[in-house]
């Protein structure tokens, strides 16, 4: 059982610090006032949710 608790601990911070890091770029992005097509452009993926 300690293991699935220490697991599901790394997950939820994991995903705290993904959070993050989007919640970031897309700070960045609206400061550098960065387009969609632009940011697809300079990182040749597909469509950008922003």
């Amino acid at each position: 059982m300690r293991k699935s608790y220490e697991i599901e601990s790394h997950r939820e911070s994991f995903l705290t610090s993904l959070e993050e890091l989007q919640r970031e770029i897309t700070d960045k992005v609206w400061e550098l006032e960065i387009s969609r097509e632009q940011l697809e452009l300079c990182f040749n993926v597909g469509s950008i949710e922003i």
